[in-house]
């Protein structure tokens, strides 16, 4: 019985360091990109979608749930003379619109993705984002499309671009969850530009 104990409690201090190790490198400082690495506001434009790689440990999930994938978070830009980001955020429960570098400032964000949209209608899918920012609409912890009163970062891009005409993932279907890696696949985008941070 006394081997039995002490063969456990091995097995369990080991499980315990080996989830300690996992944590202290997901944990570890990592070098993110900073405010001047982004796009101006003539490189971009309204209704484009930006993926974010975040370093966080939410994003870390999220890329652990979206196997082999770099991108965690999604949003649209809102552009006048600055950048600005649209996005349902987990952190504020809520849709929320903020200046695209403090975002980038306060979440470790390893990486940057633009996607433009082949339509001329960012700004009334821009439109339709503020809209809800405004309204304050909940976080979809439950990440099903069209279901509940809540929404999630992938739903608010393609609601926005939905209300605008463009239908960015036609075969998205109300209570799937959608990850924001699916929008590079979308045949309405195409890369405008690309921002990595050197993380070794």
């Amino acid at each position: 019985m006394t081997f039995l104990r002490r063969r456990l409690s091995f097995r369990l201090l080991f499980a315990a360091a080996a989830i300690a190790g996992v944590c202290a490198f997901l944990m570890c400082p990592r070098q993110g990109l900073t405010p001047s690495d982004l796009p101006g506001a003539s490189e971009v434009s309204s209704g484009d979608i930006v993926l974010l790689s975040s370093e966080t440990c939410r994003g870390m999930l999220v890329k652990l749930l979206d196997i082999g994938e770099t991108f965690a978070h999604v949003g649209l830009l809102d552009v006048d003379d600055d950048v600005w980001l649209i996005h349902a955020d987990p952190a504020a429960n809520a849709v929320v619109r903020e200046r695209l570098g403090e975002y980038v400032s306060s979440n470790v964000t390893a990486g940057i993705m633009i996607l433009g949209v082949d339509s001329q209608a960012g700004e009334t899918a821009v439109r339709f984002a503020r809209d809800v920012a405004r309204a304050h609409v909940a976080f979809d912890n439950d990440f099903k499309y069209g279901e509940g009163d809540g929404i999630y970062c992938t739903e608010l891009v393609l609601r926005s671009w939905h209300e605008a005409g463009v239908d960015l993932l036609p075969d998205v279907k109300p209570g799937d969850s959608v990850f924001p890696s699916r929008l590079q696949k979308s045949l309405r985008c195409h890369v405008k530009l690309v921002r990595r941070a050197n993380n070794g």
